[in-house]
């Protein structure tokens, strides 16, 4: 009986299962700040060329024309909706959504 009940608790102890609640973000707020600026080109850029860390833990906020990647293209996406009124990020956009991928672990911005 022992040596069952010290099998069944090294199984929770090994497999025990957390469940987090989805985290809350906006495409295209790269630096998790609640808004969408030119900083948030500066930083997509900064990430790619590995000059800087990921600002927040959040890599699906910088995807920002929703390509399941982060590119040069969403760069170009991004300024182009800032800087010349170009087509707007697809969702979570304007407002949160949620993420229960590795991609994005904690809320980010106003959300």
């Amino acid at each position: 009986m022992r040596q069952y009940l010290i099998t069944f608790c090294a199984m929770i102890f090994c497999c025990s299962v957390s469940f987090a609640a989805p985290a809350e973000w906006v495409r295209g707020d790269a630096n998790c700040d609640g808004d969408i600026t030119g900083t948030d080109v500066t930083v997509i850029w900064q990430w790619i060329t590995a000059a800087t860390p990921q600002p927040c833990d959040c890599e699906d906020a910088m995807d920002a024309n929703g390509s399941s990647g982060v590119t040069v293209a969403d760069i170009t996406y991004l300024a182009t909706y800032i800087f010349q009124q170009g087509p707007e990020p697809p969702p979570p956009f304007p407002d949160c959504g949620t993420e229960t991928g590795q991609d994005c672990n904690e809320n980010t911005g106003d959300c």
